[in-house]
């Protein structure tokens, strides 16, 4: 038989081998279901209004937080949407209050208010945040340190 024949047989089967294992691989992987967050309020009920402007902006960050580490006190003056991937987020409001956030929970973040996420869990924290803004303007302040 012919050496050219027996190779191309050969790299025939081989890349019709490779194909059909990607594609079985490729079947066999399970659609990611995703769950779903609407909201109009605020966690402490706010409503929520978009910027108006011609220069929208949206900036989306993955924040990462070790056990016992915080954010320091802040504040949104635009809507800004949490996720929370991994852990269990705690916010602690300035009238005393606080609230928790365990792994899957998304929150629209409140308004203006001063407020402190922390991580009290004793695993990292993963958050992925979301701000509606203005190009060129500020959209996060954090409170001056004594």
């Amino acid at each position: 038989m012919d050496l050219r024949i027996v190779i191309c047989g050969v790299v025939l089967s081989v890349f019709s081998g490779c194909s059909q294992v990607k594609a079985e691989r490729v079947a066999s992987q399970p659609l990611l279901k995703m769950s779903e967050f609407r909201g109009a309020m605020t966690v402490t009920g706010q409503k929520i209004n978009y910027p108006v402007t011609d220069s929208p902006e949206i900036i989306a960050k993955i924040l990462d937080l070790a056990p016992g580490q915080e954010t320091e006190w802040h504040q949104h003056s635009v809507p800004t949407y949490t996720q929370v991937i991994e852990g269990t987020l705690t916010i602690d409001f300035e009238d005393g209050s606080t609230m928790e956030f365990p792994s899957g929970s998304g929150l629209l973040d409140v308004l203006n208010t001063w407020h402190n996420g922390r991580n009290a869990g004793d695993v990292p924290l993963k958050v992925v945040i979301v701000i509606i803004g203005e190009q060129g303007k500020k959209n996060l302040f954090f409170r001056a340190t004594q």
